[in-house]
């Protein structure tokens, strides 16, 4: 593992000492750790750029067969996260404790991981393509690098590791006629490169289809619902069978409640 790893793995060891000196007869450490680097746009220009860094710790042990769990984030004392799960352990009934022991599987790393300078470019590549086309509209969007680098390792032998770097990027164009206004947006979540100029012709082309404002029909319609709508459509019936929304009558199916469904009608959800 590379250098900016070794704080990391510094701790899993100690935790593992600490843990066998401590009575432990087994134990097990899995390690999280994230850096992104996210870009902002917001009304066609550059806004911000940051960069953000989390870090979580499990310890897992068993004394006297009886397993403890600690999770902790950021920097953590070693000795106070053994001291928590031995308390913890005594709190549990005994179990077989099953462990892989002397294997050091190799994983692949998964994905590249791209700097900040092309994150910038890019978000300023598909802000221009849109602009040179409509350049009264508005573009806002959010240009990720995100880094993740997981391990776990065992007192009987266990250490394996990887890393997945994901880029992704979102995405909006505002567009101001008069009284109308329209907000349209797309997305990419990829493992080597965004393609910023897919995206600016996505949005170019839902901006030409609402070039122009038609009358809506009157009378029943067809309605389509593509894979995305559905997913949003299924998410507004979970939220009306919630039984607390019901109970507190924010459901609009609170009416219902207690009653069977009326006879003669087909509920397709």
């Amino acid at each position: 593992m590379g250098s900016e790893n070794l704080s990391q793995d510094t701790l899993a060891e100690q935790l593992l000492e600490l843990a066998i000196k401590s009575g432990a007869e087994a134990a097990e450490v899995y390690q999280s750790r994230s850096l992104s680097r996210p870009v902002f746009f917001e009304a066609n220009r550059l806004k911000q750029l940051e960069t953000s860094q989390s870090e979580g710790t499990t310890l897992r042990l068993w004394r006297n067969s009886r397993p403890g769990l600690i999770v902790a984030y950021g920097a953590v004392p070693p000795q106070a996260m053994v001291e928590r799960a031995l308390a913890l352990s005594e709190l549990n009934q005994p179990e077989l404790v099953e462990l892989v022991s002397n294997s050091k599987p190799a994983y692949p790393d998964l994905g590249e991981s791209v700097p900040i300078e092309v994150l910038v470019n890019w978000g300023k590549e598909a802000i221009a393509i849109i602009r040179d086309v409509y350049p009264d509209v508005l573009c806002n969007s959010d240009w990720e690098c995100d880094v993740e680098t997981t391990r776990l390792v065992n007192t009987q032998g266990l250490d394996c590791y990887y890393t997945d770097t994901t880029l992704s990027c979102y995405m909006s164009a505002e567009w101001v006629r008069g009284d109308d206004f329209l907000s349209v947006s797309d997305g990419q979540t990829q493992r080597d490169i965004l393609d910023p100029e897919k995206l600016a012709y996505q949005i170019l082309q839902r901006l030409v289809w609402a070039k122009e404002n038609v009358p809506p029909p009157n009378g029943r319609v067809p309605i389509l619902f593509t894979s995305k709508a559905a997913d949003m459509l299924w998410g507004t019936a979970q939220a009306a069978l919630n039984g607390k929304r019901v109970l507190e009558a924010a459901s609009p199916w609170a009416e219902r409640m207690g009653k069977g469904l009326p006879e003669n009608k087909v509920y397709n959800l």
